[in-house]
């Protein structure tokens, strides 16, 4: 496996099957201009959910951990984003990658996200029953 530092950003998106929600699976290195991009796709397909609630599934284990200061700042604001979209959940899939979850969850205690549920999960069908919940 290559060294996710060096991989050039890349993020594929697409709706969970039979559940109101964004499943995002981010790989490599994030650059803001790639981040900025990115959360451009995410809003145009939460038109999809318009009026509704929906979720947001991200699925991390091939992202590498961010060490830019604005793109960190981003994925703080990108909370504040989602909510504002009408996302009410947030589930995580870090695998057992611990300084994920500590990332994830530093950029929603530094967000001014006042609604937002997140959570953090080992698999992506664990994270799939628990935004279930908020959504259906």
């Amino acid at each position: 496996m290559s060294d996710l530092k060096t991989n050039a950003p890349s993020c594929t998106h697409s709706y969970v099957p039979g559940v109101k929600a964004i499943r995002s699976e981010p790989v490599g290195l994030w650059t803001a201009e790639f981040t900025l991009e990115n959360l451009e796709k995410i809003k145009k397909m939460t038109e999809k959910f318009k009026d509704s609630k929906w979720a947001y599934i991200g699925v991390l284990t091939k992202m590498a951990p961010i060490v830019d200061p604005e793109v960190n700042k981003l994925f703080a604001n990108m909370h504040i984003d989602l909510e504002e979209w009408g996302c009410v959940a947030c589930g995580f899939v870090v695998g057992g990658a611990i300084a994920l979850k500590a990332q994830a969850n530093r950029h929603h205690d530094v967000s001014d996200s006042q609604k937002l549920q997140i959570s953090h999960f080992r698999t992506e069908e664990e994270a799939i029953e628990w935004v279930k919940s908020f959504v259906e």
